[in-house]
């Protein structure tokens, strides 16, 4: 299985209560990508890339984004 998700996400305001003032966060730009493979029924592996554009962004205020994610795991169904 193949799996692709963009995210634009824009208009996100952030309210810094140290100088009581709202923020206009930049826009997002987000590219996942996502494989599993299923070897059996009751067990499969996958393979996920997020934030393929390797993009910097805050989703919260003051809370940076991770460049390229990778992330690998298996999975057993019982």
């Amino acid at each position: 299985f193949l799996n692709t998700e963009i995210y634009y996400l824009g208009g996100i305001k952030a309210r810094n209560f140290v100088s009581n003032k709202t923020i206009d966060l930049d826009p997002i730009l987000d590219l996942n990508i996502k494989a599993d493979y299923l070897f059996f029924d009751k067990f499969s592996a996958f393979l996920s890339f997020n934030n393929l554009l390797s993009s910097k962004y805050q989703r919260y205020l003051y809370y940076p984004s991770r460049g390229l994610n990778i992330l690998a795991g298996l999975t057993y169904t019982f």
